[in-house]
């Protein structure tokens, strides 16, 4: 379990450093309001993995205030870039430092709304990745429907056969 949350937080890094990549490239060539517009749509869903992703490392070492980190946050792309890699630079340390009876014992946690959950760690630690992997997709999605044409795959797969792992 262990080898493959390792593989997986650092296939999540690998994944948002090329989403700050492509979002670099385009945010350097949007002229007119209507593709600034979309282009804003698309950096909040960006904000959006980096919210879920601090979250939930949050709650990993005991903070359970839901608070999204973007919502204060009014810096530059370049800033927001380096707080976005950390923060998944962190959930990479969070995951590999943990041994395999840590990775499978029970961890509580609370929805914003004070649902309870009980479940093993490594699940939520993948539930985490996966939803950034969500979103993503989403991201993506977006950035074909403004133009944007140089992206390159973000598939599991592709880390993994580049040789990230």
């Amino acid at each position: 379990m262990k080898k493959l949350l390792k593989n997986y937080t650092n296939y999540n890094l690998w994944a948002n450093s090329k989403i700050c990549y492509f979002l670099s490239a385009i945010n350097e060539t949007v002229n007119d309001v209507i593709m600034n517009d979309r282009i804003t749509i698309i950096n909040e869903t960006v904000y959006k993995i980096w919210d879920n992703e601090t979250i939930w490392y949050n709650r990993f070492n005991g903070d359970t205030t839901s608070k999204n980190t973007s919502e204060n946050f009014n810096g530059s792309f370049i800033e927001f870039q380096k707080k976005f890699l950390d923060q998944s630079h962190r959930l990479v340390s969070y995951a590999t430092s943990l041994d395999e009876s840590q990775l499978n014992s029970d961890f509580e946690y609370s929805t914003p709304d004070g649902e309870k959950f009980k479940t093993q760690l490594y699940r939520v630690i993948m539930h985490c990745v996966n939803h950034s992997t969500f979103l993503r997709g989403q991201v993506v999605t977006m950035l074909r429907n403004v133009g944007y044409e140089n992206l390159s795959s973000l598939d599991l797969e592709t880390y993994l056969k580049e040789g990230q792992n």
